[in-house]
C-alpha cells in the first residue's frame, strides 16, 4: 500500500471517452486520486515516469504498443507499480499473456465500478482480480497461478533461483518453492522441461 492515504491512479487508454468516465468514477471514490492519462503506450511510460503513480489502470489495446507490451516495459521499469489491465478481452489467452507480463489485475470494461474500484486498491496491497468466469476457464487451461507464470516466465529466460526471487522481490527460497510447486503442476522432472512445456502451449513468449 501507498505510504499516504492517497492512492495514486494513472488511466492509460486510447479512447478519450473512456478516460473521461473513469476519471469521473475514480474521481468520486474516497482515497483515489486521478494524477495522469495518457493515450498511448509511449505516453503512459512517461507518464509512469513522471508522476509515479501507485496504480495504471490499462487497456489492452494501445495504438503503438498493445497494453501487455507496455506492461512488461513498466515493470521492468516501474517494478513496485500496480497495473489493473481495463479491456473488451473475454480471453484466457489475453489474460495469460497480461499476468505473465506482471499486471496485478485484469477486468472487462462491462465491469461494476465498485468491483474496479476493489481491484484498484487491493492491486496496491498486491492482491490480483480476474473475472469469475474468466478465472474459471483460464484455470482449465493453466494450472499455474499468476506469480508461478511471472517465475516460469523467468525461469525460461534462464535467471537463477536468486535471480528470479531478486526480480520479484521474494526471497530465493521463495522462488525454489514455486519452482518446485510448478513442476508438480506440469508433470515435469526439470527447468527445461517446465520451459518447453509453457512455451509449446503459449502461457510465455520466446524471449530473443
Amino acid at each position: 500500500m501507498p505510504s499516504g492515504s492517497q492512492i495514486r491512479v494513472a488511466i492509460a487508454d486510447d479512447h478519450a471517452l473512456v478516460r473521461e468516465g473513469l476519471r469521473r468514477v475514480l474521481g468520486l471514490e474516497p482515497g483515489l486520486e486521478v494524477v495522469a492519462e495518457a493515450s498511448d503506450g509511449q505516453s503512459a511510460w512517461e507518464a509512469c515516469q513522471r508522476e509515479r503513480p501507485d496504480v495504471l489502470v490499462l487497456d489492452l489495446t494501445m495504438p503503438d504498443q498493445n497494453g501487455v507490451e507496455v506492461t512488461r516495459r513498466l515493470k521492468r521499469e516501474f517494478p513496485e507499480l500496480a497495473i489493473v489491465i481495463l479491456t473488451i478481452h473475454d480471453d484466457t489467452q489475453y489474460l495469460a499473456e497480461a499476468l505473465q507480463a506482471g499486471a496485478t489485475a485484469y477486468c472487462l470494461k462491462d465491469v461494476e465500478p465498485d468491483v474496479l474500484v476493489g481491484a484498484i486498491r487491493n492491486a496496491c496491497r498486491g492482491v490480483g482480480y480476474v473475472p469469475p468466469a474468466l478465472a474459471r476457464s483460464a484455470s482449465e487451461r493453466i494450472p499455474l497461478t499468476s506469480r508461478e507464470l511471472e517465475v516460469l516466465e523467468r525461469l525460461a529466460r534462464g535467471l537463477s533461483n536468486r535471480q528470479i526471487g531478486s526480480e520479484l522481490h521474494i526471497s530465493e527460497k521463495t522462488a525454489r518453492n514455486h519452482i518446485s510447486n510448478i513442476f508438480a503442476k506440469l508433470g515435469v522432472q526439470d527447468r527445461t522441461q517446465a520451459a518447453l512445456h509453457a512455451l509449446q502451449r503459449g502461457w510465455i513468449r520466446r524471449t530473443p
